[in-house]
């Protein structure tokens, strides 16, 4: 009778597997869309009861709750992309044009006379010519995988909409199959909860206000591209110490050279104001309970990024605080015995 029984729970084991490993080829393709419509509900589940408790209606309060995750993030999201993609080409003409037109631009200094010395402009050219080249394959490539992107963004509105309405009832469900301990159970969404608001908080929110006050010091500077360089020094924020500071130092540097002292003192400002938010808000932003290292921030943030696209800058480090949290429990779970 023992053994039909351990027959018949390594038979279940074994379909139980397979069927994981299958149901994971189905969703792997779709496993960032996923991700981002678990986390774009966790963020907006506090708007969520908010409207349930109003209308008292689970359904309506996240429908309500998706719409403006439409208009809230996607739309200003669509815009800053098209507006990335219309600045990358500008800019690539600008400087184009400012090469090929004996520099008629080009105030005397350092910097003008080192483009008029023979072979760096051909340097430059080709240099920026490859540039071109993938921006223009980049753009194609985005052009024929819009259908693909377009069943990206449904899935993760209805992945946000059912979590939402039904994320409470799923995650009850999960902590009662898990053979953990509820105290351990609590230290995992605990970690989550922590890590998630130290990374919004202390890092995502921080790049945004970096890089709005960026490309307000580049609009007055007179830089044609500001929304493009204001997008990389947003990005760059994630690295804790020196990160803008890799964008507004040599942007003044070149300003200086080419002689445009106005426009140097106005982005050293906004440097100033970037550099100061890094250092002095930032971490009380991140605070203390977190408890993630920066270096495992920025190295789960840009395998992220690689692995999954934008929505990586959260899930990338969320996935390592996760790993580090088990390794933690489990040499706890050793000493214990």
């Amino acid at each position: 009778m023992r053994n039909n029984k351990r027959g018949v729970r390594l038979f279940i084991a074994v379909l139980l597997i397979l069927f994981v490993v299958i149901g994971f080829l189905i969703i792997k393709s779709f496993l960032t869309s996923l991700i981002a419509g678990a986390v774009l509900s966790y963020l907006f589940y506090p708007l969520y009861r908010w409207f349930y408790k109003k209308f008292k209606h689970k359904n309506l309060a996240a429908a309500i709750v998706t719409a403006l995750i439409v208009v809230i993030i996607i739309v200003p999201a669509t815009m800053l992309i098209y507006q990335l993609a219309k600045e990358a080409s500008v800019g690539y003409l600008r400087f184009k044009q400012i090469i090929s037109s004996e520099f008629e631009e080009c105030k005397s200094g350092f910097f003008c006379e080192l483009l008029k010395r023979p072979g760096v402009k051909t340097v430059i050219f080709e240099t920026f010519k490859k540039i071109a080249d993938y921006l223009t394959k980049t753009g194609y490539e985005l052009v024929f995988s819009i259908p693909q992107r377009l069943l990206e963004l449904i899935l993760i509105f209805f992945t946000s909409f059912f979590l939402l309405r039904d994320g409470k009832e799923i995650i009850a469900k999960i902590r009662r199959l898990t053979p953990l301990e509820a105290k351990q159970e609590e230290k995992i969404f605990n970690q989550l909860k922590e890590v998630t608001r130290a990374i919004i908080k202390g890092f995502l929110f921080v790049a945004i206000i970096e890089g709005i006050i960026s490309a307000l010091a580049f609009k007055i500077a007179g830089i044609s591209t500001p929304i493009l360089w204001a997008t990389v020094i947003g990005i760059l924020a994630f690295i804790p110490l020196i990160g803008p500071t890799i964008i507004w130092v040599p942007a003044v540097l070149l300003q200086l050279l080419f002689g445009n002292m106005f426009s140097a003192i106005t982005i050293l400002i906004g440097g100033i104001i970037v550099s100061s938010i890094d250092t002095f808000f930032k971490p009380k932003l991140v605070g203390k309970k977190a408890k993630i290292h920066p270096l495992l921030v920025v190295i789960g943030l840009f395998g992220g990024l690689r692995l999954m696209g934008l929505i990586g800058i959260i899930a990338g480090p969320l996935i390592l605080a996760l790993i580090i949290t088990f390794i933690k429990m489990y040499r706890e779970t050793r000493v214990t015995k």
